[in-house]
């Protein structure tokens, strides 16, 4: 009898091991991070047939294709409606171009490509926004102190909708400096302009206001959060933590803590706080040679990792 209760026993215990080790299992799997979105998912915001959010620190890698001539450089609209859209601009010797690219099935295609006014110029910083209702490149120029700013349609007519020169926005020699467009309040795109010292956490950020032509500076702050330089990370301003326009740097290809390239978001309109800190799905390797883009898919912010060179774009949730 003894040796009968000894055996049922056993079996309670051998079954619950059994449930447990069960249980341990299904809390694994649960808990496990979830794969990739397979290529084929549409991406782009208001895609009819039923686009897929992409879920937390997840990567999608997209080849570019067509051809890349006289790149001066890829844009996104930043703001919180711009949308997913890509947009290429090149040059020959005396004109400018804009293309659109959108998501199409498992790659990056473009579409027709327009000539836009002005001249190329040295110094020229190109970007993207929503002008009064409708998509517009950004010519900024420097003029000595100053920068002269160009506002362009983006559609066969190639008109003007906008210029204007800014206050002098002097220049620490000891600063790296990167010009952006996009909304830090208001209706319109303003131009952003962030100086970032090279070896200390001095940053000025200045903001010179659309609604005013670029005429009036509308706000003009400095920080020392950490130390940013220009070689080893990239800098867009748009909307990440915040509806209107933050600042988001990224890591390029140095090593950081995580092994994986990093996002450290400086949020508007002050600017003198961090809001996302994190890393992203991309290796720190893989990030050397990128462009990083703020963009949104189906609304929510994510990051493009342009490599050109290997005709290749990562879409990094942010």
């Amino acid at each position: 009898m003894s040796r009968l209760r000894e055996l049922t026993r056993g079996g309670a215990v051998a079954l619950w091991l059994l449930w447990a080790v069960t249980l341990a299992l299904a809390v694994v799997e649960i808990q496990r991070p979830r794969a990739q979105i397979p290529p084929g998912h549409g991406l782009a915001s208001g895609d009819a047939s039923g686009a897929s959010v992409l879920r937390p620190r997840e990567s999608i890698a997209f080849p570019i294709s067509g051809s890349l001539p006289g790149t001066l450089g890829f844009a996104t609209d930043s703001d919180l409606h711009g949308g997913s859209a890509l947009w290429l601009f090149t040059r020959d010797k005396r004109r400018l171009y804009v293309q659109r690219w959108r998501l199409r099935g498992e790659r990056f295609e473009a579409e027709a490509r327009h000539r836009i006014g002005g001249s190329p110029g040295r110094g020229l910083v190109a970007d993207v926004a929503r002008w009064q209702g409708e998509d517009a490149a950004f010519l900024v120029r420097p003029a000595g102190a100053r920068f002269a700013v160009e506002v362009w349609s983006m559609d066969a007519a190639s008109r003007r909708l906008a210029s204007g020169v800014t206050p002098p926005v002097p220049r620490n020699a000891a600063q790296d400096r990167s010009l952006a467009i996009a909304t830090w309040d208001g209706a319109d795109p303003d131009l952003i302009i962030v100086d970032r010292s090279r070896r200390s956490p001095a940053m000025t950020i200045q903001v010179i206001s659309g609604e005013s032509s670029f005429r009036r500076e509308s706000l003009s702050v400095t920080n020392a959060l950490a130390t940013f330089p220009s070689r080893e990370w990239n800098l867009d301003a748009g909307s990440v933590n915040t509806p209107k326009a933050d600042i988001a740097l990224f890591s390029r290809g140095q090593a950081t803590g995580s092994r994986r390239t990093e996002v450290h978001v400086i949020i508007g309109p002050v600017f003198q706080s961090f809001g996302e800190r994190s890393g992203l799905g991309l290796t720190s390797a893989a990030a050397a040679g990128r462009q990083f883009l703020i963009a949104h898919v189906n609304g929510l912010p994510v990051a493009y990792a342009v490599d050109p060179r290997g005709r290749r774009i990562d879409v990094l949730t942010l």
